[in-house]
């Protein structure tokens, strides 16, 4: 038995593999690639705080605003009323003086709850935190101030022992 020719072995042998790419060059196009994604992100990320940021100012001054003219128009009517009440009037005048109180504050109401419904309606990232907190506060205030003023329009005389409310990080 003779060997077949040369040509038909290497024929029927050994197969060619395709070339191997470097590792060098795969973890560089990785790299580069993961280089990439970052730069995206971050850019996604700007773009998405500052639309949040927005938002959130204008919650902070909705809340501000809203709460200031509330607290004005009220301690402007107390004002009004403490010398009458101070001076230990009637029953039926005490009655009509925190009436007057009542009054005043009712108008406000709407304004705070308007004001409210504003901040609870911006929407903020997890990964905002500051932003995630100064809307919090935000909302709280408004809650809290709202409470407030439906109790004291409610009752009068409930403004005369209240304290003042916290606005937390709620600042312009």
């Amino acid at each position: 038995m003779s060997l077949p020719p040369q040509a038909e072995i290497l024929s029927l042998g050994r197969r060619s593999r395709p070339a191997r790419p470097h590792r060098r060059a795969v973890l560089s196009v990785l790299a580069v690639s993961a280089l990439l994604v970052v730069a995206g992100l971050g850019v996604v990320d700007h773009r998405v705080r500052l639309g949040e940021s927005r938002q959130v100012e204008r919650c902070v001054q909705a809340a501000t605003s809203a709460v200031s003219f509330a607290s004005a128009r009220l301690e402007s009517i107390v004002a009004y009323v403490r010398p009458v009440l101070d001076s230990a009037p009637g029953p039926v005048l005490r009655r009509r003086m925190l009436g007057l109180v009542s009054e005043a504050v009712a108008p406000t109401v709407p304004g705070v709850g308007r004001a409210r419904r504003r901040c609870a309606a911006s929407r903020v990232l997890v990964v905002h935190g500051g932003l995630r907190a100064t809307r919090a506060d935000c909302v709280r205030l408004l809650d809290r101030e709202l409470g407030f003023l439906e109790e004291v329009e409610a009752d009068g005389a409930h403004r005369l022992a209240a304290g003042t409310v916290r606005a937390g990080r709620c600042r312009p």
